[in-house]
Formats: C-alpha cells, sequence, structure tokens
C-alpha cells in the first residue's frame, strides 16, 4: 500500500539530466543503454526483495536522483556504489512512509458494524414472491426449476 515515491523538490528528468547520467555509465552510447537497463534491473529486484511495493517506481527514483546529482555537477568516482547508497536512502524513505500510513492507518477509529435485526416479515415476503412466480409457470417449467433446485437448496 505503500504510496510511490516523492519526487525531490519538483525535479524532473530531463533530456540532457538523463545524456549526463548515460555518458556517466559509458562513453559508449549502446553499452551505456546496456548498463542503464542493468541497473535498474537490479535496483527493481533490490526493492522487490525488500518488500517494496512499487519497485520500478523507487528503482526510477533512486535513477532521477543519481542523474540530477551529475546534472548539477556533482563529480561522482564510485557510480556504482554511489547508486547504491542513494537507492539505500530511498529504501528508508520508503520504510518510513510505510510506517507512516501504517500509523495513519491504526489511528482510524474502527468501523461501526450494526447488528442486523431479521426481519420475520422478510422470509414470509420472499415466500409469497416464490410462490407467486412459481405459480405463474406452467408445471413442466415448475417441476423442470423444483428439480433443478432440490431438498439442497442449490443446483443438483
Amino acid at each position: 500500500m505503500t504510496a510511490t515515491p516523492p519526487q525531490k523538490q519538483g525535479w524532473v528528468l530531463t533530456p540532457e539530466a538523463f545524456a549526463g547520467l548515460l555518458a556517466a555509465l559509458d562513453p559508449d552510447e549502446s553499452r551505456a543503454a546496456e548498463e542503464y537497463e542493468a541497473v535498474r534491473r537490479r535496483l527493481v529486484r533490490l526493492f522487490q526483495w525488500r518488500g517494496v511495493e512499487f519497485a520500478e517506481d523507487y528503482a526510477d527514483e533512486t535513477i532521477n536522483r543519481v542523474a540530477r546529482k551529475l546534472a548539477e555537477g556533482e563529480r561522482i568516482q564510485n557510480l556504482s556504489g554511489y547508486i547504491g547508497g542513494v537507492a539505500r536512502l530511498v529504501l528508508l524513505e520508503a520504510y518510513k512512509e510505510r510506517e507512516r500510513e501504517r500509523a495513519a492507518f491504526d489511528r482510524l477509529p474502527p468501523p461501526v458494524v450494526e447488528a442486523a435485526t431479521p426481519d420475520p416479515d422478510e422470509g414470509e415476503e420472499r415466500v409469497r414472491c416464490f410462490e407467486s412466480c412459481m405459480g405463474g409457470l406452467d408445471t413442466d417449467t415448475r417441476t423442470l426449476i423444483l428439480g433443478y433446485y432440490d431438498d439442497t437448496g442449490g443446483p443438483g
């Protein structure tokens, strides 16, 4: 039930930031694309293994945060390790969000369940309706229906 991750201060991944991320992954475009997909798959598995709903969204948020830092000019020596560190922080945020939701759910008042008091006239009314409907049928149809619904109260 955990909601999707919030974006940091409304930042949106731009084509330039994405290109910078790919360049940081590998100077060769095709290898960078393959590495991006591999990183994303690993992140999705990480979040899934840790029991986070919407694992793909959290993986994307992790990647977006790394791309943002690169776009802001941050020098990252060990990109793989940096991505792992950001993923751990995003995971902690996901856990905190889950706890906030659980606490909010626990604060809800219990549901009010009114015990339904059976109306004795309702049963009699249903029997009258049934008899009226069955009385309007021809004998063969009535016999067929009654044979289909035998004494067990269901299809026989």
